[in-house]
């Protein structure tokens, strides 16, 4: 049974009781940050529980982590009748975890969301449900040169992107079940690769390894962010709570639907890249070059995907080096991997490192500003369409 939430001042706050979902993630965190003071009380729900998420002196009178897996039939209707919250925001990467599960996930995407009309449909008060979605491509169409580090033929990304679609139906069917002064359902989906503000520096053997976190994608290094923004567009966590706040607020969008035009529409809607992010993102990119404080750096960590576009980062920063295949700056960045990625690191025992090197030398000239992720942009334009 879970404790009775304590709302304190009820009256100086927007809502009295707030739930998180996924309040353990890189997301979910922020907005945690950024309701509390608009909460009487914020609980966090996640299945994780190593983040210390205790109200601080401006937060909430009540702040707490509740270890909970959403997914589990049955959950939502017992956590909403428990707390009766009046808004609900939704941190959790449905698309990613159920697109995972194969075809039984289309079955427990269809679940969950009857699972939340249920839950809905017993709160006695008006509540806000809120869901963080995606597109599933980061904005991208069908010729997508990146997974989450499955194999490309495999079609990751584009399953991911098929569940994506369906939750925001299923939300749709919702919000069509109650009237809208009694249920609010929204969606935010950003088209956008979202990271951390934050870098992480630290040493691995005779390289500096430094990352930026990328919530469920990992970390990554510049050739790798630097490499996937030439593609995808940029977001910070904080500029994407921005526009989640402003969505709970009413706020007019910058952007129009197009008539009737559901495609139209959802396009318009999805949150693209602006000036702002390209800007944030290239100091990112320099702040990350300036805590290599000129040591070698790690090229790749294995978690931008496929595994080729490990081997070649690395390869390339060995060519830019002046090294071969077998050097020491290949040498540690695979003993990095192998600790981390061993799934990756499996795969790249396989490969005949001396041809996949030859085949990138043809892009190396003319390479400036001198980076690895160039070189590999430059290979994997030359594709056969």
């Amino acid at each position: 049974m879970m404790p009775p939430v304590v709302v304190a001042d009820a009256q100086k706050k927007r809502w009295s009781r707030v739930v998180v979902l996924g309040g353990a993630g890189l997301v979910g965190r922020t907005l945690l940050e950024r309701l509390r003071p608009h909460a009487g009380s914020v609980l966090a729900v996640d299945r994780r529980s190593t983040v210390d998420l205790a109200g601080g002196p401006h937060g909430a009178e009540s702040s707490e982590l509740r270890r909970l897996d959403i997914t589990d039939p049955g959950t939502l209707r017992t956590l909403f009748t428990a707390v009766r919250p009046q808004l609900v925001v939704n941190a959790v990467n449905l698309a990613t975890i159920y697109s995972q599960r194969g075809h039984p996930g289309y079955d427990g995407l269809i679940r969950y969301h009857a699972d939340l009309f249920e839950a809905l449909s017993a709160c006695a008060e008006p509540v806000t449900y809120l869901q963080i979605g995606t597109t599933g491509s980061g904005g991208l169409g069908f010729d997508i040169p990146f997974t989450h580090g499955g194999p490309i033929e495999d079609m990751p990304i584009i399953h991911k992107a098929a569940f994506a679609g369906m939750v925001s139906q299923l939300l749709v069917m919702i919000a069509r079940s109650f009237p809208r002064d009694r249920v609010r359902v929204a969606e935010v989906k950003p088209g956008l690769a979202i990271f951390e503000e934050r870098v992480q520096s630290e040493a691995h053997g005779g390289l500096r390894v430094v990352t930026v976190d990328g919530g469920e994608s990992g970390v990554y290094t510049r050739d790798e962010l630097a490499l996937l923004t030439r593609y995808m567009g940029y977001t910070t966590v904080g500029r994407l709570v921005d526009k989640v706040m402003a969505v709970l607020a009413r706020e007019p969008a910058p952007t129009s639907a197009a008539g009737h035009d559901m495609t139209a529409a959802i396009d318009a809607a999805v949150i693209a890249e602006g000036p702002e992010e390209r800007r944030l993102r290239d100091e990112l990119l320099v702040d990350m070059e300036r805590l290599a404080e000129g040591a070698p750096v790690l090229p790749a960590t294995g978690n931008l995907g496929p595994p080729a576009i490990t081997r070649d980062l690395t390869l390339a920063a060995a060519l830019l080096a002046g090294e071969g295949p077998h050097g020491p700056l290949v040498t540690d960045a695979f003993d990095y991997i192998r600790a981390t990625r061993p799934g990756v690191a499996a795969w790249l025992a396989t490969q005949d490192l001396d041809s996949a090197l030859r085949a990138l030398e043809a892009h190396v000239a003319g390479t400036e500003p001198r980076a690895s992720w160039i070189i590999v942009h430059r290979a994997l334009e030359a594709r056969p369409s």
